[in-house]
């Protein structure tokens, strides 16, 4: 071969000539280098955990909501209840036994699955009086603000 400067070397492998203040080209990773940095992996957590945190106060709402809507349904039915009681006995029962589904007394106004229902759906019935033509029940929904439910022949949500 021709003589060449002693500061320019030609290396075979990379078939170019290199100058010694010079980067290398980089060289391919092997087989076993393949992977993801930790850099990577620590956003892709980053993100995951973004997203199960929405998801998981996403659906708190929504499980917070579909309480509060079973304890109306719930209401609605001791509603037509108390109205199927009021046309056999021509007036509201004086005072309910919601543990049970007596009146004061002793009659029938709902059966005990109805009265396992009640607790299981809502928190408390907080009140319920009864004033001849009419009634006025309380009661708390079982969802996490416990809302406030007003039943006079009609539902209504006073607290949320």
């Amino acid at each position: 071969m021709g003589a060449l400067s002693p500061d320019i070397r030609i290396t075979p492998t990379l078939r170019h000539a290199t100058l010694p203040f010079q980067r290398r080209p980089a060289q391919t990773r092997s087989g076993c280098d393949k992977g993801f940095t930790m850099v990577e992996l620590l956003v892709v957590l980053v993100i995951l955990g973004v997203l199960i945190s929405i998801s998981i106060f996403a659906y708190g709402n929504y499980v917070n909501k579909a309480r509060l809507t079973v304890a109306v349904s719930t209401l609605e039915t001791l509603r037509l209840t108390l109205e199927n009681f009021h046309i056999d006995y021509g007036g509201y029962p004086a005072d309910i036994d919601f543990s049970t589904g007596e009146d004061d007394l002793g009659r029938t106004v709902f059966d005990n699955q109805f009265a396992l229902q009640l607790s299981d759906d809502l928190f408390a019935v907080d009140s319920y009086n009864s004033a001849g033509l009419g009634y006025t029940l309380f009661a708390r929904a079982n969802n996490r603000q416990r809302t406030l439910l007003k039943m006079v022949p009609e539902i209504t949500i006073i607290q949320d």
